[in-house]
């Protein structure tokens, strides 16, 4: 048989790649700075992914004047069209001084799309921010790539 015209091939097995899914997840954001704070932030910070990820923890912070806030909700939105992809509940630990709840931290394990996304909380009145967070409530994400 000519190899031009079919000639039977054996197939050849190739290594796989590590899985995405089981790749660990990173630090992707991180506005948390040591400096003095304010609660209520000025600002509504839109976050840019590139690429299509997996967002695994969204932490939020809330200083509160030393009085912490008790854990709520936490929301990511599509800038694009204003929908909530999703709302979790928040777990409060905490925070410097030990400050009881100053921490928010939910899980989604959420598929998100390349796009820009806004992280909306239950009590922005005592999320804490300064001018060195953009007059942004703090927030730090950790997410890993999309599978």
């Amino acid at each position: 048989m000519r190899p031009d015209r079919g000639a039977a091939v054996a197939p050849t097995v190739l290594v796989r790649p590590p899985s995405v899914a089981k790749a660990e997840p990173k630090l992707v954001y991180d506005n948390n700075n040591l400096g003095a704070v304010l609660s209520g932030p000025t600002q509504v910070l839109w976050l840019t992914f590139a690429r299509d990820v997996v967002i695994t923890q969204i932490q939020t912070y809330y200083w509160n004047g030393g009085r912490g806030t008790q854990g709520g909700s936490i929301s990511l939105v599509e800038k694009s069209s204003g929908r909530a992809v999703g709302t979790w509940r928040a777990v409060g630990s905490p925070g410097m001084n030990g400050v009881p709840n100053a921490s928010w931290t939910a899980a989604p394990n959420l598929l998100i799309h390349k796009g820009d996304y806004g992280v909306p909380v239950s009590v922005p009145e005592s999320w804490s921010y300064n001018a060195e967070s953009g007059d942004a409530g703090f927030i730090r994400i950790w997410a890993r790539p999309a599978p």
